[in-house]
């Protein structure tokens, strides 16, 4: 983000990716951990069909996930179930859970059934 700020071709080029995710029909959101320096940060992706963006934040909430997705976003975002997407702010933004999250969490309870007696 830092040397995309100075108006180069790089910076042309981000403003460019940022454009194709906000008007994707679909995009996949997800954070990991990441150190900028000392201190704890977390890199954002975007992806949609053909598009992947990358951002490096020092906050992980939905702050940083609306500032992807722009504020006219019209698509479907596709998460997990992290907290942050269930902002108020993200109330109208289309959302599918991440299916392998869902289908993880159904068979973790499925096994915790077929140990009970009965």
């Amino acid at each position: 983000q830092r040397l995309a700020a100075d108006g180069s071709a790089l910076a042309a080029h981000v403003d460019a990716l940022q454009t194709q995710i906000q008007q994707a029909p679909y995009v996949h959101h997800d954070d990991t951990g990441w150190r900028i320096g000392a201190q704890n940060a977390w890199v954002g992706a975007f992806r949609s069909a053909d598009t992947v963006l990358f951002r490096a934040n020092l906050r992980h909430t939905n702050v940083e996930v609306r500032e992807g997705l722009g504020h006219n976003f019209a698509g479907v975002l596709i998460s997990d179930r992290f907290s942050s997407y269930d902002s108020r702010y993200l109330q109208d933004v289309r959302q599918q859970k991440c299916l392998a999250h869902l289908i993880r969490n159904a068979d973790e309870v499925a096994a915790v059934l077929q140990r009970q007696p009965g």
